[in-house]
């Protein structure tokens, strides 16, 4: 029973760590594709609304990863010296 609660936890975590790649490259494509955009607005001559836009592109990336997730951390993120919810 004991290997087998080994493979089981081993397959959920790698199903966890391939659940957080997919969410990083996500985040990254709608990153780039933001500055992109901000990039356009800028080179067709309006920096006022080039720079808004960046300024809250920005601030949305530093505030999700200042803050983190609003649902707090997975459990295969949180650290061994916190008890598992039940």
């Amino acid at each position: 029973m004991a290997e087998q609660e080994q493979r089981n936890l081993a397959s959920v975590s790698e199903g966890v760590a391939k659940y957080l790649l997919r969410g990083q490259l996500c985040g990254l494509a709608v990153s780039f594709a933001a500055l992109g955009v901000v990039a356009f607005t800028a080179y067709l001559g309006h920096p006022v609304v080039a720079t808004i836009l960046g300024g809250a592109t920005l601030t949305g990336l530093v505030a999700v990863f200042v803050a983190g997730r609003p649902g707090g951390a997975p459990e295969a993120q949180r650290s061994d010296s916190e008890p598992p919810e039940r």
